[in-house]
């Protein structure tokens, strides 16, 4: 620890003007020879009054900063102020390494050559393209349950050694019986009803997706740091990161028909029953299709259930009163829950391995004609034809689907005579079905100067468009895929399309990815790769096991990890032409045509696909 005095001596040059390239000592607490160089400020004056009040911090509030985790060279460059490694891949920011230990940002600098030499100053919640920064700390902050101060704890921490009682952070007094929870990462428990989760951004994606996943409400969230109990920054139920880890409180017990924790017997024939009688001694029994539902309902807003049984599916639905049934497919390892009562007796489809069960009476056999128990979809409805698989005739739509750029900055707000062929291009020729547009900065003006019109939200500047009185929309959406590159946030949208023709119903995810570094951020295959995991996850959260298409300018050749993460789940290429592209589920689909259209003074050229239902 410095004397007051020693400080002073590094503070009187600054106070007194010394020019910037004055040399000035810094401690090293363990670094070569004591000294970390000179220090190079822009602002002297601001920086030198930030110091002496960190002087008097220091006396109040003693930072140790030997116990502070990655220390570039284990450099300290002042009170409280340290050279911090991984930067740009873990902290992100000053605020989130001073988070880190328990305390709130107090200065942030770039550093010059892997030193405490200043390259210029930041501020406390900006992130740059380096592995390397220099963050002081100031005061200590009110820790999250479970996080406590780092300066002198940095090993694994599990629920003992935080220091967690037996109070959630909701403030009730709850009985968990966290062993028996899912995806504990190592099997930490870090608190009562709150443990790290692992699979996070792939699985659940959020602490509300995980805690509904033991049907239970969330009660906190944290992003963990180094696959401990320690936090670095806390978060919301309902916020996704691109972590396999996560810390995950989760509260009061949603209202259930029982908790889920009775046993399974793993299924039944058509028509039998499956019991599961919870502490309570209440049962919920199933039925099960030899195939799955033609129409199986609406997601009920919770992931996927990884699993190789339908007995963890059962105790999923059992433990949420909102579901009424659940798509299992065992080639998959997978299965999404339902809101749609059934009967037994409605018709089914062949879809590989998966099956549809539904929540029954217990005793009995299964009514003739389904009673309609849950509430009517009015948007849209549902409304499939009673075929068994596979359908034929006008029952297999043909979709003409068009991925296209359309280069909005050039062609419409610099050169409007390229967009006039854009759009003519979209309204004569392409004559697209379904369109996923890139760049495209207004679905309005598409639908004034082509008729086509927006079938998705429209975010980062891309989304669906339809021919009009082609489909019927339904649910529809998008989501930020976290793969933001130098011009912001990358997206995926999406809409939910009926053929009028057939009543048949698919989904379309467009997207368009990240290309260039700047402002802060770095883009490149592992970015790319990223955002195509977020975009698969959401693609399986809201379209489930039914048929869909993708199309956008993915920035990518197809051999990059991005584009063969689909391929690797599921989709094929329908055709491609440089980073441009259209992917479909296999199961689903058939390819009548591919071909690669004019571009049309855009700098992309159009990849069309004709796809024809199975």
């Amino acid at each position: 620890m410095r004397t007051v005095g020693q400080l002073l001596s590094l503070l009187l040059p600054l106070v007194g003007g010394v020019h910037a390239s004055a040399p000035q000592a810094c401690s090293s607490k363990g670094g070569p020879g004591g000294v970390c160089g000179s220090v190079l400020l822009q602002q002297a004056a601001s920086s030198s009054m930030r110091l002496a009040t960190d002087v008097k911090a220091g006396d109040e509030d003693v930072c140790d900063e030997e116990a502070w985790p990655d220390k570039d060279h284990n450099l300290v460059c002042g009170e409280c102020k340290v050279l911090v490694n991984n930067f740009n891949t873990i902290y992100l920011t000053c605020d989130g390494y001073c988070s880190t230990v328990g305390r709130q940002c107090a200065g942030a600098w770039e550093e010059n050559g892997d030193t405490c030499n200043v390259l210029y100053e930041m501020t406390c919640d900006q992130s740059i393209a380096s592995s390397d920064a220099i963050c002081q700390c100031g005061a200590s902050i009110a820790a999250p349950d479970g996080a406590g101060s780092n300066d002198n704890d940095n090993g694994d921490s599990s629920a003992e050694s935080n220091g967690n009682d037996n109070e959630d952070s909701s403030g009730g007094d709850l009985v968990c019986d966290e062993e028996a929870w899912p995806d504990k990462d190592h099997d930490l428990v870090c608190g009562e009803c709150k443990v790290l989760v692992n699979n996070f951004n792939t699985v659940y994606q959020t602490c509300d997706g995980y805690c509904a996943a033991v049907g239970r409400q969330c009660a906190g969230a944290w992003e963990e740091n180094g696959d401990t109990c320690n936090v670095l920054h806390e978060m919301t139920c309902d916020q996704s990161i691109a972590s396999s880890d996560a810390i995950c409180q989760c509260g009061e017990q949603v209202s259930t028909i029982n908790d889920g924790s009775g046993a399974h017997d793993g299924g039944a024939g058509s028509g039998s029953e499956s019991g599961d009688a919870s502490d309570e001694g209440t049962e919920v029994c199933y039925g099960e299709f030899a195939q799955r539902a033609v129409d199986e309902g609406n997601g009920i807003g919770t992931p996927e259930i990884v699993t190789s049984s339908d007995g963890t599916c059962k105790d999923s639905c059992s433990g949420n009163d909102q579901c009424k049934s659940f798509t299992y497919c065992p080639s998959w390892n997978k299965c999404w829950l339902k809101d749609r009562s059934f009967s037994g007796g409605e018709s089914t489809t062949s879809y590989g391995t998966c099956k549809t069960y539904y929540k029954r009476p217990c005793g009995g056999q299964p009514a003739t004609s389904p009673p309609v128990t849950s509430p009517p979809v009015t948007s849209p409805p549902v409304t499939s034809p009673p075929v068994t698989s596979p359908p034929s005739g006008s029952a297999r739509p043909e979709v003409k689907v068009v991925s296209y750029n359309l280069f909005w900055w050039n062609a419409h707000n610099q050169n409007p005579w390229k967009f006039q062929s854009i759009a003519d291009n979209i309204k004569d020729t392409l004559q697209a079905d379904t369109l996923g547009l890139q760049e495209c900065d207004s679905a309005s003006v598409i639908k004034d100067r082509t008729g086509y019109e927006a079938a998705s939200p429209f975010e980062g500047a891309q989304g669906v468009v339809v021919h009009p009185g082609r489909f019927r929309v339904g649910r529809t959406g998008a989501r930020d895929i976290q793969a933001t590159g130098k011009w912001g946030p990358r997206y995926v949208t999406w809409a939910e399309l009926t053929d009028l023709g057939s009543d048949r119903t698919f989904w379309h995810f467009n997207t368009h990815w990240c290309v260039h570094n700047g402002n802060g951020r770095t883009c490149n295959s592992d970015v790319r790769y990223t955002g195509a995991q977020h975009m698969l996850d959401a693609i399986r959260q809201e379209a489930g096991s039914a048929p869909v298409v993708i199309t956008g300018d993915f920035n990518a050749a197809m051999g990059e990890a991005g584009p063969q993460h689909f391929l690797a789940n599921g989709f094929e290429l329908a055709g491609s032409n440089w980073v441009d592209a259209i992917f479909y589920t296999k199961e689903h689909w058939e390819v009548i045509s591919t071909s690669t259209g004019n571009p049309a003074n855009s700098d992309h050229a159009p990849v069309i696909a004709t796809l024809k239902m199975k």
